[in-house]
């Protein structure tokens, strides 16, 4: 008996026969034991995905044919010198042939991700603006409590403080402020994170190498913000501290 033969994916020989070869391995359809098994693997292909990026890949079949759509051509050389040569190539075969287009793949796929890409940057836009007001808000919170504390900062450098423990004592207080807010909007942005998880490609909203740079890049930006203020407080005058009402 003659076998119908086909191709299946990595995701299809994984799923339907684990660490297990599958070439050579036959499959049909139908409700058990009413199962015609007529139809044999004679290659696997690697993953792909076709028509939506986002989804994850699933299992496929493959089988031969002698009509078509599309002619996918792998070259060396780039699109525009192929171009010409592509549709000579064609029309030389059958000139009932209709070449309505050639693209390269890399276009097809910068077009599906044009949402993804917009996205991208209005997300880098609205992170730095971010940035920027934690920064100014932290600044002008630890200005305003040097301010406020100039006398009494004036009193423990005229009895012995030295500018080095009043700068470390106003950085760990910004610090403490700044590890506060990543203790409280830490579990706001996982939980808004899941919301967008179904508008990113090759990336999680939980991934925790980004949450790690995020947060690493929001500490030094705090710290950066905290540090004029901080510095300021450790060269004040004790003498002018002291008559400051």
């Amino acid at each position: 008996m003659r076998y119908r033969v086909a191709l299946v994916n990595e995701a299809f020989a994984r799923r339907y026969f684990g660490e297990q070869g599958a070439v050579g391995k036959r499959f049909g359809w139908g409700n058990p034991p009413n199962v015609s098994y007529g139809i044999e693997i004679v290659g696997v292909a690697r993953n792909a995905v076709y028509g939506d990026l986002r989804e994850d890949t699933k299992p496929l079949i493959y089988f031969p044919t002698s009509s078509g759509q599309y002619l996918i051509v792998r070259a060396a050389r780039d699109l525009a010198g192929l171009t010409a040569t592509l549709r000579r190539e064609i029309q030389t075969l059958d000139r009932n042939l209709a070449v309505v287009g050639i693209r390269a793949v890399s276009d097809s796929i910068e077009r599906m991700l044009v949402r993804e890409k917009l996205l991208a940057k209005l997300s880098t836009f609205f992170g730095v603006l971010a940035g920027l007001l934690a920064a100014v808000g932290l600044y002008g919170l630890m200005a305003y409590r040097v301010v406020g504390r100039t006398r009494e900062i004036g009193i423990r450098m005229a009895i012995g403080a030295q500018r080095a423990s009043v700068l470390r004592a106003e950085m760990q207080s910004a610090l403490l402020i700044v590890a506060l807010g990543i203790v409280l909007g830490a579990p706001a942005a996982l939980a808004a994170g899941r919301l967008l998880n179904t508008q990113l490609f090759g990336v999680a909203a939980t991934d925790p190498a980004m949450l790690g740079v995020a947060t690493t890049l929001l500490v030094l930006v705090s710290s950066v913000a905290a540090y004029l203020p901080a510095r300021r407080a450790s060269r004040v005058d004790p003498t002018a501290a002291l008559r400051d009402e």
